[in-house]
C-alpha cells in the first residue's frame, strides 16, 4: 500500500509509515498486518498503553467505542465477523458517547520506522496517531472496515479486551472512559475464532 514501506531482514520485520496522522495507514497497519500476525496476545501493547496519560487511554476507548458503532451498521456480514456486528449493535443500542479528549499535537508528521509485529512499536504508532488526529477517527473506522473479516473480528477483540483491562485495572476509577468500558462490557458475550 501507498505510504507503507515493508521491509525483512531475518527476524527483523520492519515498516515504515510515511504519514502516521492519517488513519488509513495506521488502521491498515493495526488492523490489515499487526492483528494478522499477531492476533491473540496484546500483553505488551495494554501494558505500555495503561502507562499513557489519561487522555491518550480516554481516545483509545474512544476510537475503540466508534469502532463497534461503526461495526453495527454493517449491512453484510458472514460467520467471519458476525459476533462483532452482533455486539456492535449491542454496544450502540446503549448509547454510550465518548467525546474526544484534546492532546497535544506531536511536533512533526515525518514518517515513523517500526517493527510492525511488535506490540510496543504498535502502541507507539497509536499514540502518535490519537495525538495527530485526537478530533477524528472516522478515517482509522472506515479503513477497518475494509479489512478481512477475520481481521475485523480480531480488532473487536483487542477492544474487548482492552476494555475488560481497563476496568480490572482500574475496578473504583469513576473516570468516564473506564465507566463506558464498564457498560460496553455488559454486552459481550462471545467473539468466535472463525
Amino acid at each position: 500500500m501507498q505510504g507503507l514501506t515493508f521491509s525483512s531482514e531475518g527476524e527483523n520485520r520492519r515498516c515504515v509509515i510515511e504519514n502516521p496522522a492519517d488513519g488509513n495507514y495506521v488502521a491498515s497497519l493495526v488492523v490489515g498486518i499487526y492483528l494478522n500476525c499477531n492476533g491473540f496476545s496484546h500483553k505488551g501493547f495494554f501494558e505500555a498503553m495503561l502507562k499513557e496519560t489519561p487522555k491518550t487511554q480516554h481516545n483509545f476507548t474512544a476510537l475503540c467505542l466508534e469502532w463497534f458503532h461503526a461495526v453495527a451498521n454493517v449491512n453484510y456480514y458472514d460467520d467471519r465477523n458476525e459476533d462483532s456486528v452482533m455486539l456492535g449493535r449491542s454496544i450502540a443500542s446503549l448509547s454510550l458517547e465518548l467525546v474526544h479528549k484534546p492532546m497535544a499535537k506531536p511536533k512533526n508528521n515525518e514518517g515513523m520506522e517500526l517493527d510492525y509485529i511488535n506490540s510496543g512499536d504498535i502502541e507507539r504508532l497509536m499514540v502518535f496517531y490519537l495525538s495527530a488526529s485526537w478530533n477524528d477517527f472516522e478515517a482509522f473506522t472506515k479503513m477497518a472496515l475494509y479489512e478481512h473479516k477475520t481481521l475485523q473480528q480480531s480488532f473487536s477483540r483487542l477492544c474487548i479486551a482492552w476494555f475488560r483491562t481497563l476496568t480490572e485495572e482500574m475496578p473504583g476509577s469513576k473516570a468516564k472512559y473506564v465507566t463506558v468500558a464498564r457498560k460496553a462490557l455488559t454486552c459481550f458475550t462471545q467473539l468466535r475464532y472463525i
